[in-house]
């Protein structure tokens, strides 16, 4: 695990692990937080192939409705999640949707089911259809509206550290979990987009995505208790802010604002465009849900240099990735 295993016993010169060339070229993962509006979660029984899309069990008409999805519809993620003795039903899967919606955001909307296996696409395929096609399924849905999903990457056939760091990162977070109530569910999910950050953690329904976390980092992610600021290069950014700058610039806030910025509705927006200097300037609104703490920031984000993306087990690269700088925070109220 990173932070915790000597990383000279996981890479050799023929076959480097990118998770670790990643930590070692110091790549700052803020930023790299895939553009979604909508998260399609859905309980798929193994084995799965490397795009988790074309495994045995996965539905037809689910993947069919992805495709449409990707040709029409808003930016859609699809995350399938392995069956677990705890939360899952013999003969039954959930499929879980989340929506970003529109206006200032703190926690994404959440529709919830538990249906018979043989109902599993279709509902899907309803669900990516709109709210109105999916009314026929009521009574299989499910209040989930007091729960905390945690995904955890371990889709070993899609990357290799994601099996090897993220399963040591998603046992140690099933020890943890029963001190939350029955309020918090870890889930092992398929690729999460960036696995050279492995391990690689969502965090539902807020939406925050993190990386080469440890065991002591994951117990101040799940309790949110602690320094955030110990945080910096572990936090991936927020999915309610698209892009780079944005997820740069919200990262500082919350920095600065403590794990209360979580609960604050926030919006942000590029104020003034880019330069073409590669320097954003961004402005989040915020506030608390009774109105009690409200705000904004301003912050100036540049983009002046990038660093190679390192192949998975091979030589080599495969692009780059800007790195972002927050050269300026300021509050304006």
């Amino acid at each position: 695990m990173p932070g915790k295993t000597d990383a000279t016993t996981l890479h050799t010169s023929s076959k480097p692990m990118c998770s670790l060339v990643a930590q070692s070229n110091g790549e700052d993962p803020v930023g790299s937080v895939p553009t979604w509006e909508r998260c399609l979660v859905m309980e798929l029984a193994p084995p799965w192939e490397h795009d988790v899309a074309e495994s045995k069990h996965f539905p037809a008409l689910a993947r069919e409705a992805l495709k449409r999805a990707e040709k029409s519809g808003p930016p859609t993620r699809l995350q399938c999640i392995l069956p677990d003795p705890q939360h899952s039903r013999p003969g039954h899967a959930r499929v879980m949707l989340f929506r970003r919606t529109a206006g200032p955001l703190a926690f994404h909307s959440r529709a919830e089911y538990v249906v018979p296996d043989a109902e599993l696409g279709a509902l899907a395929a309803a669900l990516l259809n709109g709210p109105s096609a999916a009314q026929g399924y009521e009574r299989y849905r499910v209040d989930g509206s007091r729960m905390r999903d945690i995904l955890v990457c371990t889709h070993g056939s899609r990357d290799a550290c994601c099996a090897t760091f993220g399963f040591p990162v998603y046992q140690a977070l099933r020890g943890m979990v029963a001190r939350f109530q029955g309020t918090v569910r870890v889930w092992r999910t398929s690729h999460t987009g960036g696995h050279r950050f492995a391990p690689t953690v969502i965090d539902l329904p807020d939406g925050r995505y993190w990386g080469h976390l440890d065991e002591d980092l994951i117990e101040t992610v799940l309790g949110r208790k602690g320094p955030v600021e110990t945080l910096r290069m572990h936090y991936r950014g927020w999915t309610g802010m698209s892009g780079g700058p944005l997820q740069a610039a919200e990262r500082e806030a919350f920095l600065h604002e403590g794990w209360s910025w979580i609960g604050y509705l926030k919006v942000g927006k590029l104020r003034d465009g880019v330069s073409t200097m590669g320097q954003y300037i961004v402005q989040i609104d915020f506030a608390s849900p009774d109105g009690a703490v409200k705000g904004a920031f301003e912050a100036v984000v540049e983009t002046l240099w990038s660093v190679p993306v390192p192949q998975c087990m091979s030589p080599g690269t495969k692009g780059e990735s800007p790195q972002y700088r927050v050269a300026d925070l300021q509050r304006l109220v």
